[in-house]
């Protein structure tokens, strides 16, 4: 560091009288001697000449200005300390000779350190000097060292302190001299704590080596090696920061300190992005803490908010609002993930930052509103404005009953004619019932096996109904649930449909939706379609439910059965009733895994109807399939302007949902309970509702996946490349 000139030594010319200290007048009077003990001449008119020595002469007399007044050697020699010649027989500092790093050179290694007590070069701490000896296997040949201030010797002393790598035998030659002030076993794991001194050594130095009284951050950055150090060179000066902190920019990160967290070294991407944000000053402020490790990288701390250092060499960081809104949808543990850009201007005067989960955070701000948006898409040109999005609302309950009951509220507020009731445990006849319950305009509830629920029972006196429809044999709904019933609606009518199966009691349920009690003609020849034939059949898994729920809307709005098979079997039953029924068309509602091909072609050779699949690579494609054909233009302004999303993980909070869609006319969509699938979103998009209904809770589907929905587009938007 290049001391500042005293302001007489510049002005003594131009007054022509020397006015200044003792101290100075001694400096310059000596000036021409040591000129001429460098050999650099007498009365060089050279200005930068004499602007350089005037340094020196600044430096010499801020390290020893006593001893430099009163015992004049050579400026030289009060800079770098004494025996810095090579001839004098020390060896040279590792940064002499390494390019400015202040690290052990390649083909030698830490071997041995001996302490300085009180160091004007640590701020009066101790001083460690550490040697670097050559590896055995590596060559090196004594010379002498040609760097400003230090001519010290090259591989030529050969001896070794034996403190540091021990595991390494053999005596080698001292190739450098490292000097630190971190006590040598913190700073090399390898060395042991046994103290060697040597006062001889205190004032010895070199220019590449901080002087005395550094800084903290520079002694900090000279334990970590210097230039040799991951930060690499110095980029620009130590810059004091708020409240008596200070910092510092480096070719490959910051030293930052403060007074009230103490010193933080940010390296790589993340020390170079705090010192693009202004370091202290910025809108982050100090580094407050040691960085925190997460999966996939750190995160750093900072007064103003935090930046997250990624493995893959990237940094970014969160503060104010953006990182509040971050944090509350459950930050690293969340369902954001990891940010994956900077924070980036965006149209509307609003801010944005991109995460891993593929959507942003965006802030208004003018309003510092803070929403959340798929990455890809745009922000209107103008402020205040947003994408048009849907209103989120949500059906559900304390449990699968009361969400059951709600969400017949919310389809059916001004009562109903019927209602189906099923056992809350057991979907198949849930879903099988919900179809009846569809096409009659009624809802499906839910009970206990032993009695009826008491909530279940004050909603069935809301609706009003004229019959309830009990989907079921005994095991799953006991006599006593029917007597219940019957004890608190003694004018309606109470019936059960069931089977000695699931696929029984789908059979059973769709008799009773074709009217066999007064109804079609099934003819004697069914396999030829001899009798009246119904129009349409649905056909689904009945061992999983995503499926047969994706149908159940669509087979209510067609006024069709809705049948259950076997994966890999066509179950007797289902067989005798399409033979009763004699289809025109059958659709099979799912993939090869939950409808094989085998029970394709036993539904062909049962029936001469028309067999169509409806199908995609999950169940989330297979529901969005199911209402493209249903609903294939977008949503009007009539009544069914709204959609239904239910869980496709679980059942319970499912039941309801398509029975609920089919009253209104409105589509069912299947969402994860953390994520909206991207066929989800395609579909959503498309159909433009107006609300987005959401059935069950939190359980069944995430306040996240609610939030993201929120974000969803339900009209023209521009397409935005992430991370612009």
């Amino acid at each position: 560091m290049t001391p500042t000139l005293p302001t007489t030594l510049l002005s003594e010319a131009s007054t022509g009288r020397d006015d200044r200290p003792l101290s100075v007048r001694a400096v310059d009077r000596v000036t021409t001697l040591l000129a001429r003990r460098r050999g650099d001449g007498a009365t060089d008119p050279s200005r930068r000449s004499f602007v350089q020595r005037a340094a020196l002469i600044g430096t010499a007399l801020a390290v020893n200005p006593i001893d430099f007044i009163l015992r004049p050697g050579t400026a030289y020699a009060q800079v770098c300390g004494p025996a810095n010649e090579c001839s004098q027989g020390w060896t040279a500092f590792c940064c002499t000779i390494n390019g400015g790093a202040n690290t052990c050179p390649d083909g030698s290694y830490a071997a041995g350190w001996w302490k300085v007590s009180s160091s004007a070069f640590c701020r009066g701490e101790d001083r460690y000097v550490v040697d670097c000896n050559r590896l055995p296997s590596a060559r090196c040949s004594c010379r002498c060292a040609d760097g400003p201030c230090d001519r010290r010797r090259i591989c030529c002393n050969n001896f070794r302190y034996g403190q540091c790598n021990l595991q390494i035998p053999g005596t080698t030659e001292v190739v450098c001299r490292i000097i630190i002030c971190t006590p040598p076993w913190e700073w090399d794991e390898s060395c042991t704590t046994t103290v060697r001194s040597d006062e001889r050594t205190r004032d010895h130095s070199a220019s590449c080596l901080p002087g005395t009284n550094p800084t903290e951050i520079e002694l900090v950055y000279l334990d970590l090696g210097l230039v040799g150090s991951a930060l690499g060179a110095p980029a620009g000066e130590e810059l004091a920061g708020p409240d008596g902190g200070s910092w510092r920019r480096y070719a490959n990160g910051s030293i930052v300190r403060s007074l009230d967290y103490g010193i933080a070294v940010l390296t790589g991407a993340a020390g170079l992005l705090y010192a693009d944000e202004g370091g202290p000053d910025g809108r982050l402020g100090y580094v407050t803490g040691d960085p925190i490790d997460i999966e996939g990288g750190q995160i750093i701390p900072t007064e103003g908010g935090a930046i997250y250092s990624l493995e893959d060499g990237t940094a970014f960081t969160l503060s104010g609002s953006l990182e509040a809104k971050y944090n509350q949808t459950g930050g690293l543990d969340g369902w954001l993930g990891l940010p994956t850009s900077a924070i980036l201007l965006s149209p509307g005067n609003r801010e944005r930052i991109d995460f891993s989960s593929g959507w942003s955070l965006v802030r208004d701000r003018a309003t510092d509103e803070v929403r959340v948006f798929p990455v890809d898409v745009e922000m209107p040109a103008e402020a205040g404005e947003w994408p048009p999005t849907a209103d989120v609302v949500r059906w559900d309950g304390d449990n699968r009953l009361t969400t059951a009951i709600r969400i017949s509220q919310e389809s059916l507020p001004d009562g109903a004619p019927m209602a189906v009731l099923a056992a809350a445990d057991s979907f198949p006849d849930a879903l099988a019932g919900g179809v009846l319950a569809g096409i009659e305009g009624g809802p499906v509830l839910l009970t206990g096996s032993d009695s009826l629920a008491s909530v279940t029972a004050a909603e069935l006196e809301r609706l009003e109904v004229e019959r309830v429809v009990l989907v079921g044999g005994p095991s799953v709904l006991s006599g006593a649930v029917a007597d219940d019933v019957r004890a608190l609606l003694p004018d309606a009518s109470v019936q059960r449909l069931s089977g000695e199966s699931r696929f029984a009691t789908a059979a059973a349920v769709s008799q009773d939706i074709t009217g066999e009690l007064g109804g079609i003609d099934t003819g004697t020849d069914t396999s030829t379609g001899g009798g009246e034939r119904v129009p349409l059949v649905y056909l689904a898994s009945g061992r999983d439910f995503p499926d047969a729920l994706s149908a159940s809307p669509a087979a209510a709005g067609a006024g069709a059965p809705l049948l259950l098979t076997e994966p890999d079997v066509l179950p007797d039953v289902t067989r005798t009733e399409l033979q009763r029924l004699n289809p025109e068309r059958v659709v099979i509602v799912g993939g090869q895994a939950a409808v094989s091909g085998a029970v394709d072609r036993d539904v062909r050779r049962s029936t001469d109807a028309r067999i169509d699949r409806i199908e995609g690579p999950s169940r989330y494609d297979t529901a969005a399939a199911v209402v493209a054909q249903t609903h294939p233009a977008p949503l009007g302004d009539g009544e069914a302007t709204r959609i239904l999303l239910a869980t496709g993980e679980t059942f319970a909070d499912a039941l309801s949902a398509g029975t609920a869609a089919a009253n209104g006319g409105s589509p069912l969509l299947l969402v994860s309970t953390d994520l909206v699938p991207g066929i989800t979103r395609s579909a959503i998009e498309r159909l433009q509702p107006q609300a987005l209904v959401v059935s069950g809770g939190t359980v069944a589907v995430s306040a996240a996946t609610a939030e993201q929905l929120g974000g969803l587009p339900t009209g023209e938007y521009r397409v935005r490349a992430p991370g612009t």
